[in-house]
């Protein structure tokens, strides 16, 4: 009997290892399936007329190999013929799309701006009068008649024919349509041993399509329905996206095996007290959400240079890019809220209080000392404290305006005592009310800021640059996050200071680090205006991820590896009973998770 089983089992692992393969096989057939592999970069619809003679609409950036651009363009039959018309398509280089642009913002006319383009195509439609149309010509019917005649477009010449009789197969137009093949590259040249060497260069290209006759009447034309498919190299990734996959495939080897360590060690706290901390698995899921935000860029950016469309909302059910910019933001969102949890005292302050026997805890938790006595505010501060008395004391207590006054310093205490205990926070009384206020308002706007900016990106929505109102909201919200942090971390920081200094010093240091990583993401944006724009995004992207997976990273070393924090805080439950560990419940998996 054990004989058999023996041998039952290898075949069992075989069988289930088979069907793994397949089941991965068939995953990934289904993701490289659910795009299908024709593709246009750009597509969408405009509509010029007197007020809007010109419309921007992409930009593509080519390597020094050059690239190319294929546009299609369909319109209504009819509704050209009221009014002459101009229809051009643009293609702007970086110097001449800015000074068109200011020309365009200073006030100009149409034909004096477009002049500043090097590359002019006219969009030839067909006839308005066209019935039919074959590779070359175009056929109408003479009103006097009614017979049909053939138009030939590169002489101008007719032949009577109906559209039957020519030799190639014709077709009724139901719309007017035409495409138009432009080459893309940009080439410098230098003087090389008394000759001259032309080369070419990585660049950037604006794609405008202009009528600047409809500025001079009032025009309302049909609206043209648009197609581009724009190369570099034959690829469909733009040069200013290059190397990005290379950035997400290693920062996702890095975060793996870092995850793969932390998971190790907070299983073996698990079994040393039967409990893990809230902390551990609080960054372990901020982790996991920017290990899988990396990895559904990955694989965004892998279809995308295939086909130029990616994993995204309009193309496919499979929206790894959406998915990613959101795991994206609450990795963010979780890091900046631990931050400021431990600078505010989580995990440390109940140590200090159970280690002293003092009155730390209770100090800040009510704004005054006393062994968790809840004694009367200060003169000037009122009992129940508003929402705007309490943000306003973070901001005096920041820009140092009366950074003294008894009422600031105890609302700006109470905030710091509001945010020391995430777990509890939403079953304490009206003074901490201004904790959840804090927490929902900067999850809420967050949120709302990354959906509104999707709306100004073409290609790619995590990790790319803000130069869009939504992305600079984002920045100063960061920047505000920054001020909250530096407030309450200093009121912390200063009550810990005269209890114990080893704290102290943990704080400080938290406070300066966590300050300088939330100030890095407002560098790199507003820094990024000096970079040149074909290495933009790329600067962009490469800062955010490594600043994101750097506090990623630091987060796991100081929660599950330092030793020092650990002696300061309850994380590890270090001289504290198993059983005496308070929990987020009393059964199942919530029993077995401690909190403060």
């Amino acid at each position: 009997m054990s004989r058999d089983f023996s041998r039952r089992a290898p075949r069992e692992r075989d069988g289930r290892r088979r069907r793994l393969v397949a089941f991965a096989v068939a995953a990934v057939g289904l993701i490289c399936g659910v795009v299908p592999v024709a593709a246009k970069l750009a597509q969408g619809t405009v509509v010029l007329n007197s007020e809007v003679t010109e419309k921007v609409l992409t930009k593509f950036s080519v390597s020094k190999v050059g690239g190319s651009l294929k546009l299609k363009l369909t319109t209504a039959k009819t509704g050209w013929e009221r009014g002459a018309h101009q229809l051009e398509l643009l293609v702007l280089n970086d110097e001449e799309y800015f000074k068109w642009r200011a020309m365009m913002k200073k006030g100009s006319l149409c034909r004096d701006r477009n002049a500043l383009a090097s590359r002019r195509h006219q969009v030839a439609l067909p006839h308005p009068g066209a019935t039919h149309q074959a590779l070359g010509y175009e056929f109408f019917i003479d009103p006097e008649s009614g017979d049909s005649y053939r138009l030939d477009l590169s002489t101008g010449n007719t032949t009577w024919m109906h559209p039957n009789a020519h030799h190639e197969k014709a077709s009724a137009i139901v719309h007017r349509e035409t495409s138009l093949s432009v080459e893309l590259k940009e080439t410098k040249t230098t003087n090389s041993r008394a000759k001259v060497v032309e080369y070419g260069v990585a660049s950037n290209w604006f794609v405008v399509l202009s009528d600047c006759a409809l500025e001079f009447y009032q025009a309302k034309p049909p609206a043209l329905h648009y197609e581009l498919e724009l190369k570099s190299n034959n690829k469909h990734l733009p040069e200013e996206l290059r190397g990005l996959g290379v950035i997400y495939a290693i920062a996702w080897l890095g975060m793996a095996g870092a995850l793969a360590v932390f998971s190790i060690l907070a299983f073996k706290e698990y079994s040393k007290a039967k409990s893990v901390h809230a902390l551990v698995l609080v960054v372990m899921l901020a982790h996991a959400c920017q290990l899988t935000s990396l990895g559904l860029e990955f694989m965004h950016i892998t279809v995308f240079a295939m086909n130029g469309k990616g994993l995204r909302w309009r193309y496919t059910w499979f929206a790894a890019d959406f998915a990613a910019e959101m795991l994206q933001g609450a990795s963010e969102f979780i890091v900046e809220f631990v931050l400021l949890f431990l600078v505010c005292g989580w995990t440390t302050l109940s140590m200090t209080v159970s280690g002293l026997g003092g009155s730390l805890f209770a100090s800040l938790e009510s704004g005054a000392g006393g062994n968790g006595a809840r004694p009367h505010p200060p003169s000037g501060a009122d009992g129940r404290q508003s929402t705007r008395a309490m943000l306003t004391s973070v901001l005096k207590s920041f820009f140092k305006v009366n950074s003294d006054d008894p009422a600031v310093k105890y609302r700006v205490d109470l905030v710091a005592g509001a945010l020391r205990s995430p777990v509890n926070m939403l079953k304490r009384g009206a003074e901490t009310t201004i904790g959840v206020v804090i927490l929902v308002f900067f999850a809420l706007v967050h949120l709302t800021l990354e959906l509104m900016s999707r709306k100004y990106h073409e290609d790619f929505e995590a990790f790319h640059d803000h130069d869009h109102w939504p992305g600079y909201a984002l920045v100063f919200m960061r920047v505000a996050f920054a001020v909250l942090f530096i407030v309450a971390g200093g009121s912390t920081y200063a009550t810990a200071k005269s209890q114990d200094q080893a704290l102290a010093q943990f704080i400080r240091n938290l406070l300066v680090i966590g300050a300088a990583w939330l100030l890095a993401f407002p560098f790199v944006i507003f820094t990024a205006q000096g970079v040149p724009l074909i290495w933009r995004e790329r600067y962009v992207a490469g800062g955010c991820a490594f600043l994101q997976c750097t506090a990623l990273a630091a987060l796991g070393i100081l929660v599950l590896v330092d030793g020092s924090f650990k002696k300061l805080s309850s994380v590890a439950g270090g001289g504290v009973d198993v059983a005496a560990r308070a929990k987020l419940g009393r059964r199942g998996f919530r029993a077995k998770v401690a909190i403060d």
